[in-house]
């Protein structure tokens, strides 16, 4: 989808955004937000907390990680325990 684009740089996300069918002015408003080095920091922080090595990784409701292509099964698993928790 990149073709080894530099995804960091904004006018590439936009692109990219639009390509997948995502509105570049919302895309724009959350890229210009104040917030947005604080939350990807954020992200950072909890991601090395939890010990993320990789992507991508999926976490269901806080509660289950999956890490890597999966398949559906084991998706239905983890959200079965994650309910059977509640």
């Amino acid at each position: 989808m990149n073709d080894g684009e530099a995804t960091g740089e904004r006018s590439v996300i936009e692109r990219i955004a639009k390509s997948i069918g995502l509105s570049p002015e919302k895309i724009g408003i959350v890229l210009s937000s104040p917030n947005i080095d604080a939350n990807i920091e954020a992200d950072l922080q909890t991601a090395q907390e939890i010990g993320v090595t990789g992507v991508p990784l999926f976490v269901i409701d806080g509660k289950v990680a999956l890490s890597g292509a999966q398949p559906r099964e084991v998706f239905n698993k983890a959200l079965e325990r994650v309910l059977l928790q509640d």
